[in-house]
């Protein structure tokens, strides 16, 4: 249908359905909530809505199917912090109980409920003066079930990507299994069945989505077939969906992803549904020219040895002091990035028993607490590719995803199986007006006791870290710049001894990632500064140090430097090419030199720290001059400029 067609619809405002009258729809509703009703196959549909307050002819549309409870308006308003955040104009159409009866009138095309998708979407395009090719779609329980048997029926719909989150049961991709629990006897062949398990979508799970007994769960021996509950049944249809498509070579489009401890909830499940759709929004920098981005070194609330430390005598500084304690001196470096990425080397659980009883130094911190500590700081993204990520084990992880998932912070480096662990985190920066494309991957070395004892490493079906894998990452570069040629990206990778400068290991792969396409090599892992190193063309920084690691250290019984390098990468325009300046801000990490409390270093300390590394970095006399001193008002600094 086209959109000129469409504009016989009414418009009602409001936030919920009490009280509404209908108007004549304008050719553009304005920015906020609202209601309008599309006329479709000589019927009316409400249509609930969101317009951020600030679109352009190219947001895009979401257009987001509810549950059995037909509450569209509920689900609008549990989207809308998500569309005002991310900026996507939010549709929720209503299928109503009387003229969508049961799920054979809503998710079973009964009563034609899928020919009103594509003309909401025109309806939308057209009040918003719109001009997207293509719609998101995302669906929760029954909404879920809606979604991907959509996708079935109409394959030409212009669905970007999709998301279908706890579906009570599925119509699996299979046409020898009776419609609807297959596609036996439905309309459906095989080359629609090719088609779709080509289709962009994720299939969704609340890990705790699990009551056998719930009370819209359906129970037929074939929806049994599929599991006891919702996340078993969901796990099948992917299965069985991965299955199909290596009998049919067809490449599989689907993937399959976890809301760690989240249940039958569509506002629990949205928070998780959005990263997947849409990823993280824009970042624009105070300075509209620039976009500066922090990269913070290993970073802990330590719980587990605060705790220990009151039964040697000691005290529990967090308790002492509190947590914002820590960040004292370190907020104004902190507050001056426009992006913070840091190396989170702790799980964050309640748990304090782990099933790794043979692992040295635990980790675990607050999932409330640590995460309210950065929370001004935002937007943040933590790597979880390091050697405590699992310290409790895939549960632990699994708690860390949900903290930080309900804080609104992203993660990288680690994921519930391998390749959502390498895939790297893609952050759209926009600088004077231009976009450009920051991506950065996480990655833990490669450590056999980690792998075979300890067993942190995802796989195939497998969850864990992305391990430092050099042909595995040049591929993906390229398979980046194919669609986003000059992409920046970063290597943000865990490796060394502590309290050690680095070694020859660390030297082999850092030179291999920059041959493999990367433009940065940010090195964390030794809670101290080490070697920053020109190879002709950039800089590699081996080991940026601690951020706030809250744990005594033994800087002094290793004979170590108690310097880290908080790194800053300003980023600009100049002639349409993104432009790059590079500062680290030394920092005094040794907690028992600082009481907990991280600060800037002195002018004196600064010149040690530069003599340092350009002694042990081995500095030629260009690579020297184009390291320069300096102080603004974030704190000393070390400027890295290129080499002549």
């Amino acid at each position: 249908m086209q959109a000129a067609s469409l504009l016989s619809v009414l418009f009602t405002l409001g936030l919920s359905c009490l009280d509404v009258q209908a108007q004549t729809l304008p050719a553009r509703f304005e920015p906020g909530a609202g209601r309008f009703e599309i006329q479709h196959d000589g019927r009316s549909l409400p249509v609930w809505y969101f317009r951020p307050e600030k679109t352009t002819p190219d947001t895009p549309i979401l257009i987001v199917m509810h549950g059995v409870n037909r509450d569209a308006d509920r689900y609008r308003n549990e989207w809308m912090p998500h569309a005002q955040k991310h900026g996507f104009i939010l549709a929720a159409p209503e299928f109503s109980e009387k003229s969508f009866p049961g799920t054979e009138g809503y998710s079973l095309e009964a009563k034609g409920a899928f020919g009103f998708i594509e003309p909401v979407f025109d309806a939308v395009k057209a009040a918003t003066g719109n001009r997207s090719d293509r719609y998101h779609l995302y669906g929760h329980s029954a909404g879920a079930q809606f979604v991907h048997r959509y996708l079935y029926f109409v394959p030409q719909a212009r669905v970007a990507k999709a998301v279908a989150a706890n579906a009570g049961w599925w119509t699996m991709p299979d046409l020898t299994v009776d419609f609807p629990y297959g596609l036996k006897g439905s309309p459906i062949q095989e080359d629609s069945v090719k088609a779709m398990l080509q289709r962009p979508l994720v299939v969704l799970l609340g890990t705790a989505d699990t009551d056998p007994n719930h009370k819209n769960l359906r129970r037929t021996p074939e929806a049994m077939l599929q599991g006891p509950h919702r996340f078993a049944r969901g796990q099948t249809f992917f299965a069985t969906g991965k299955k199909q498509a290596a009998k049919l070579g067809v490449s599989l489009g689907w993937q399959l992803a976890t809301a760690p401890g989240v249940p039958h909830s569509d506002a629990g499940m949205s928070a998780f549904a959005v990263q997947w759709l849409f990823g993280q929004p824009a970042i624009t920098g105070r300075d509209p020219q620039h976009v500066r981005v922090l990269f913070g070194g290993d970073t802990s609330g330590g719980e587990s040895y605060q705790e220990q430390y009151p039964k040697e005598g000691g005290v529990n500084i967090l308790t002492e002091k509190g947590y914002e304690y820590g960040l004292t001196h370190l907020k104004r470096l902190l507050s001056a990035a426009d992006f913070n990425v840091i190396n989170l080397e702790t799980p964050l659980t309640t748990r304090r028993e782990s099933p790794l009883k043979s692992k040295d130094y635990l980790h675990y911190s607050d999932p409330v607490k640590l995460p309210a500590l950065f929370a001004p700081y935002a937007p943040l993204a933590f790597s979880l590719a390091n050697n405590h990520t699992l310290d409790h084990g895939p549960e632990g992880l699994d708690e860390t995803f949900a903290a930080l998932t309900t804080a609104g912070m992203a993660t990288f480096g680690t994921g519930n199986n391998l390749a959502s662990a390498e895939k790297p985190l893609l952050q759209e920066l926009r600088i004077g007006g231009k976009s450009a494309t920051l991506a950065i991957f996480g990655a833990f070395e490669y450590r056999k006791d980690y792998d075979q004892d300890f067993h942190f490493y995802a796989g195939e079906d497998k969850p864990g870290c992305a391990p430092v894998d050099v042909p595995g990452v040049k591929k993906a570069i390229a398979d980046l710049r194919r669609n986003t040629p000059d992409a920046f990206v970063v290597y943000f990778v865990h490796w060394g001894g502590n309290y050690l400068w680095k070694n020859e290991e660390q030297t082999t792969t850092a030179h291999a990632l920059r041959e493999a396409g990367v433009d940065l090599v940010i090195g964390h892992g030794a809670h101290l500064m080490q070697e920053v190193e020109h190879d002709g063309k950039g800089w590699i920084f081996y080991s940026i140090g601690n951020l706030l690691f809250n744990a005594r250290g033994r800087y002094a019984a290793n004979h170590a430097p108690p310097f880290s390098l908080p790194l800053v990468a300003d980023f600009s325009m100049k002639d349409d090419k993104l432009q790059t300046s590079l500062r680290v801000y030394p920092i005094v990490s040794d907690n028992q030199l600082t009481n907990y409390q991280p600060r800037f270093v002195t002018e004196t300390e600064l010149s040690a720290v530069d003599a340092m590394l350009a002694d042990k970095s081995a500095w030629n006399a260009a690579a020297r001059a184009a390291v320069k001193r300096g102080a603004d008002d974030v704190g000393p600094y070390l400027e890295f400029g290129t080499p002549k």
